[in-house]
């Protein structure tokens, strides 16, 4: 199935840019707080940047599908 080896493929590249992007975040916010600061601050900082796009795409995309 192509499909299915360009949705693995996809995955891939967006967890492989999302952890990059976290401990990217990480080593800038270490310069100003200590490690366990900056961890909380990335993984709350990054659910939150997570959740928000979820629920436009719940609410208004697939609301209007399955209505």
């Amino acid at each position: 199935l192509p499909n299915k080896k360009f949705v693995i493929y996809s995955t891939l590249v967006f967890t492989f840019i999302s952890w990059i992007s976290g401990i990217l975040i990480l080593l800038f916010l270490v310069q100003n707080y200590d490690i366990y600061e900056s961890v909380i601050k990335v993984i709350f900082i990054g659910l939150a940047a997570l959740t928000l796009p979820h629920m436009i795409l719940v609410d208004i995309v697939y609301r209007k599908r399955f209505k």
